[in-house]
């Protein structure tokens, strides 16, 4: 949360501010929702907040964070099962998963604007 927090401080300090963050993960999307607060920036009207991986936890922020669901069982599943082969003498893999990622929009995005 510090680094997405002291990262959204840095951009909006900026004379030519971002219009839209991309936070790779959902600790971090929060301290730039805590950011865009103490600085007075409106989310989503002045700066869109997007944060990769959802929670729950995401659904009950002022304002609900957009995030990026990721196949988080599946990855989990075959993640449990590469290892249990390493450990059983198999070798590693690259893994393609069936489930594409998808965007929960909540209210901190808005479309681009001028």
């Amino acid at each position: 949360m510090r680094a997405g927090y002291e990262g959204g401080l840095e951009l909006l300090a900026r004379k030519r501010r971002s219009t839209a963050v991309f936070a790779p993960t959902l600790s971090m999307g929060i301290g730039v929702l805590r950011a865009a607060f103490e600085i007075g920036a409106q989310v989503p009207t002045e700066l869109s907040v997007i944060a990769l991986h959802d929670s729950e936890l995401a659904e009950y922020l002022a304002p609900p964070l957009t995030t990026v669901a990721m196949p988080v069982e599946e990855m989990g599943i075959r993640a449990a099962e590469l290892a249990i082969g390493l450990l059983e003498g198999g070798r590693a893999q690259h893994v393609m998963l069936d489930q594409t990622p998808h965007i929960v929009e909540r209210s901190t995005t808005a479309p681009p604007h001028d």
